[in-house]
Parts: C-alpha cells; structure tokens; sequence
C-alpha cells in the first residue's frame, strides 16, 4: 500500500514536471517566433530603406546630368523633358514604396516600445 502509495506520488510529480516542461517549451517557441518575426520585420525595412535609397542616388545623378552639351539647349531640354517623364511614370512607384517603408518602420517602433 505504501509502495504504491509513492509510485502514484512519482508518477504525479513526473506528470507535473512533463507539463511544466511543455509549458515552458511553448513559450520559448512564442519567444522564437516573436524574434524571428522581428528580425524580418527589420530586414524588411532596411532593405526597403536601401533599396529606396539607391533608387534616389540614381535620380539625383540623372537629374545632375543633362546629357547635352551646354550649348546644345534643344538637347538639354528633350533631355530634361525626357527625365520629368521617367520621374512622373516613377512617382506612384515611388510614393507605395514610402508608405512601405513608413509602415515597416511604425511595426518596428511599435514592436519595440
């Protein structure tokens, strides 16, 4: 009596270490995906934001050149209308690729604060 007594004490007390393991398991694995989902949030937006970035250095150094000689004022103004085209084409490219970033970056802040 006394020697199953104690068995069903073992066999409770292993059935309550088994579920506080489990439990613990959870959360670490919880803790797991919170980091991993941050740490792509923050890829996310870095990239985005170098990717923007360069997009930027790109028209800054077309819209730096003219193309033309500084004679050549036709050139230079098919030149420049050319380039305003391209840029007005990019504009809507350009403005979804900031909200982007603008929301990647608020889920970054707002994950961790």
């Amino acid at each position: 009596d006394n020697a199953d007594k104690q068995l069903n004490q073992g066999r409770t007390k292993i059935y309550q270490l088994a579920h506080d393991l489990e439990r613990r398991m959870r959360e670490f694995d919880e803790r797991v995906a919170r980091r991993r989902y941050i740490l792509d949030v923050n890829l996310n937006f870095h990239t985005h934001c170098e990717e923007y970035s360069d997009w930027l250095s790109q028209v800054e150094l077309v819209w730096s050149t003219t193309g033309g000689d500084d004679d050549d004022y036709e050139m230079i103004v098919n030149n420049c209308e050319d380039m305003l085209e391209a840029l007005i084409e990019q504009h809507e490219g350009a403005m979804e690729a900031c909200v982007t970033i603008e929301q990647e970056g608020q889920i970054l802040l707002d994950y961790l604060t």
